[in-house]
């Protein structure tokens, strides 16, 4: 769990996204690369490249796990009024949101905000959130 919660703290914390931490995603959800064969392989797919999970917000929502639901992208101020805005992604699991079936995460890019969000999202599922 320590893995993931730096995860987490570095797609809160970058500035853009990257292939570096394309790779940390996909490794956390399941990807892993096939030295011999120079592909990535994930439950039976297999792909040449990762998808560009922190630098597209298509490629990352299809890390939002099953049973969850986008209920707010969009750009707020985290703490102080003072301070830029941030993406917000906030995911919620099951028909009505409540503090008990929410996580969200604020990032510099709508795509990382995601990634952050979903990795949360699945930790809650584990058990580890």
């Amino acid at each position: 769990m320590a893995d993931l919660d730096k995860l987490t703290a570095a797609l809160e914390s970058a500035a853009e996204g990257s292939e570096e931490l394309d790779e940390r995603v996909g490794r956390a959800f399941g990807w892993w690369y096939d030295f011999d064969n120079v592909e990535w392989v994930r439950e039976g797919e297999i792909v040449e490249f990762l998808p560009v999970y922190t630098r597209s917000i298509d490629a990352a929502l299809t890390l939002v796990p099953e049973g969850w639901i986008l209920h707010r992208l969009g750009q707020e101020r985290k703490w102080n009024p003072m301070t830029d805005f941030l993406w917000v992604a906030r995911l919620h699991k099951g028909e009505v949101p409540s503090s008990r079936n929410i996580v969200q995460y604020f990032a510099v890019t709508p795509a990382l905000a995601i990634c952050a969000a979903a990795l949360r999202a699945r930790m809650t599922e584990k058990g580890e959130g």
